[in-house]
């Protein structure tokens, strides 16, 4: 599994981009990802409880049965990506693009497209 170096730091898309990524299952607890670059990344089941994604880009991420409770998404790009089975308790999602996202319930959402 690829281990990203900024763990519990700042993740700039400058530093960090491990687009296409295999996060599945990873511990992200309290993450500051935060402008990171994670599109494609396969995060099935990872653990991003209050984890801290501003401005991440997330496009097309695979995030199915992961815990986001509490995550902040704020201005998060979102388009495309797979939420289903997700917990999204107490999730800040404000201004997220949120374009072709399949929602936890299986809904698809097409906001900010």
């Amino acid at each position: 599994m690829l281990k990203v170096p900024c763990i519990y730091s700042s993740c700039k898309r400058s530093k960090v981009s491990p687009s296409g990524a295999d996060l599945s299952g990873a511990d992200l607890i309290s993450a500051n990802l935060s402008d990171a670059y994670l599109s494609d990344a396969y995060l099935r089941e990872a653990d991003l409880f209050r984890a801290y994604l501003r401005e991440a880009d997330l496009s097309m991420a695979d995030l199915q049965g992961a815990n986001l409770e509490g995550a902040n998404f704020d201005g998060a790009d979102l388009g495309g990506a797979n939420l289903s089975g997700a917990n999204v308790t107490f999730t800040y999602m404000n201004r997220s693009i949120l374009c072709n996202t399949t929602m936890p319930d299986g809904s698809v959402i097409y906001s900010g497209c």
